[in-house]
């Protein structure tokens, strides 16, 4: 009943707090290359407290939001720049538990404003220092046609192809429109944004990722075909997105050229990207949970990874998982009790020669997919052999 719920609500916090501590810097991976994570004082660590971060650098940020609901009723946060949402998470119900993450960048000699209501937890937010400029500062934030902001997205999805000369940065948001409300989107075979919602009309989110010079980006408009295999359907997506924009970076992350091999890719100064491939952490476990911790490490020891990671509760118990690297946590994502089906995603830039490690919480979560692409370069600044040396 309620205080079932209730005490559950609390010791999934105690739990993530204890959990946060050993994800960051596991034994296992003291021997990779580090990357210089730093708290940042905004978001504060209660959401609802109104804040301002300025990248005073000259070098863009990777930024890295891990955060938790502890309200009975609705709660919400977002992170904006002008129209651009970088981060945003919406609780229609008493929610406790419920967990995500955000990672995106801001460019240097650029703001983010945060606000919120209710109880929503900033557990993490950290930044870490790009390789120079990555957000090309020339360009303006664009509307994205595919998804639009125009309307719920169709039953029958939408395409749109980056046909221009550069990577483009993707921002979304948005809300469950219906009580059963779904999307993916993907790049090639990668799931780049996953939402889903039963019985949560209200319930809102974002997403934020690479969509690579002559790549195509597909959203598909109906509940994920892996819930609706098990009985969850909708006659459309029921979501409407609230913000779509894209931003031109400066150069290519991930290379227009023909795939190689993995091995041929993480030779050091190869310049060509592969195929994006599985990865085993965690593994694809839909229909069923998994409990298995696991740990993955980028193969290149000079070209980055994007990680993406596609989950959903299998039942109607508190599930939850989390994932970290260096100094911060960069995926996590959790549902509270009754929210079978619902499902999210994270994405993330894993630095050259690094590994992520990746804890399960309580109940488990259904992995739908998870993928690692090597990029052609690398967004982090190179570490020499003495700095290796001191870590």
């Amino acid at each position: 009943g309620r205080h079932s719920l209730n005490l559950m609500a609390t010791l999934s916090a105690l739990w993530f707090v204890v959990l946060v501590a050993a994800v960051i810097v596991p034994a296992s991976v003291l021997a990779d290359r580090p990357v210089e994570w730093k708290s940042l004082n905004c978001p504060r660590s209660t959401a609802s407290d109104s804040c301002t971060y300025h990248n005073e650098g000259k070098d863009d940020l990777a930024v890295t939001l891990f955060f938790q609901t502890e309200d009975r009723g609705v709660s919400h946060f977002e992170c904006v720049s002008g129209a651009t949402v970088h981060c945003a998470r919406q609780w229609s119900g008493p929610e406790q538990g419920s967990a995500g993450s955000c990672f995106f960048i801001l460019p240097a000699g650029e703001s983010y404003q945060c606000s919120g209501a209710g109880t929503v937890n900033m557990i993490g937010a950290h930044g870490a220092a790009t390789n120079g400029t990555v957000v090309d500062p020339r360009s303006q934030a664009e509307a994205l046609p595919c998804p639009s902001t125009s309307g719920t997205l169709p039953s029958d999805g939408c395409t749109y192809k980056n046909s221009g000369q550069h990577d483009l940065w993707v921002s979304l948001a948005f809300e469950a429109t219906a009580a059963q409300a779904g999307f993916s989107c993907s790049v090639g075979k990668d799931d780049v944004c996953t939402f889903a919602r039963v019985n949560a009309s209200g319930d809102a989110s974002s997403c934020a990722f690479v969509l690579p010079f002559g790549a195509t980006l597909e959203c598909q408009g109906s509940v994920l075909a892996s819930l609706a295999s098990v009985g969850v359907k909708a006659d459309n997506a029921g979501v409407r997105f609230t913000s779509a924009q894209h931003r031109n970076l400066i150069r290519r992350l991930v290379s227009p050229v023909r795939p190689v091999s993995l091995a041929a890719a993480t030779t050091p100064g190869h310049r060509q990207a592969p195929i994006s491939v599985p990865v085993v952490c965690p593994k694809k476990t839909i229909p069923k949970s998994t409990m298995c911790d696991c740990t993955y490490q980028n193969p290149s020891e000079d070209k980055d990874a994007i990680i993406t990671i596609s989950t959903s509760s299998v039942d109607e118990n508190f599930n939850s998982f989390h994932c970290g690297i260096w100094g911060a946590n960069v995926c996590a994502w959790g549902s509270n009790l009754n929210n079978k089906h619902n499902a999210g995603s994270c994405w993330f830039v894993l630095p050259a020669n690094a590994s992520y490690t990746c804890q399960m919480q309580w109940g488990a979560v259904g992995v739908i997919s998870s993928s690692a692409t090597i990029l052609s370069t690398s967004i982090f600044p190179p570490i020499d052999s003495k700095q290796q040396q001191q870590q």
